[in-house]
């Protein structure tokens, strides 16, 4: 099936070049694959909306979001067991695990937001 024809108007005839450095295409070219558009598409959307194209996949790893998961239900299982009166003995150990996982999701987003800075 043939693609539709478009009216002269729509029609894109000019070009324009730029150059970037290394780091400069790595960032448009993460955050265009971020928002499922070709570095061009995402520039001219950019450019003419004056906003950044919406990201359609989360721009945290799916590591990260994992250990976030597991962060929730450990807080979720202790405040049960808080609240239903069944919590024994010392919650420290449970604590000092969840302040791990902080301290590794910290560490994890740190170092991305170094990194997509260029």
């Amino acid at each position: 099936m043939a693609r539709k024809k478009l009216p002269p108007e729509l029609i894109r005839t000019e070009q324009i070049n730029i150059r970037l450095t290394a780091i400069e295409f790595e960032n448009v070219a993460l955050l265009s694959k971020g928002a499922e558009l070709s570095p061009a598409n995402w520039i001219r959307k950019y450019l003419f909306s004056k906003r950044f194209p919406r990201a359609k996949m989360s721009p945290i790893n799916i590591d990260t979001f994992n250990e976030l998961n597991k962060i929730g239900v450990n807080l979720n299982q202790l405040t049960k067991l808080a609240n239903s009166g069944r919590l024994e003995g010392d919650i420290s150990f449970f604590l000092l695990k969840l302040n791990e996982q902080i301290t590794k999701i910290k560490t994890l987003l740190l170092d991305d937001s170094q990194t997509n800075k260029g």
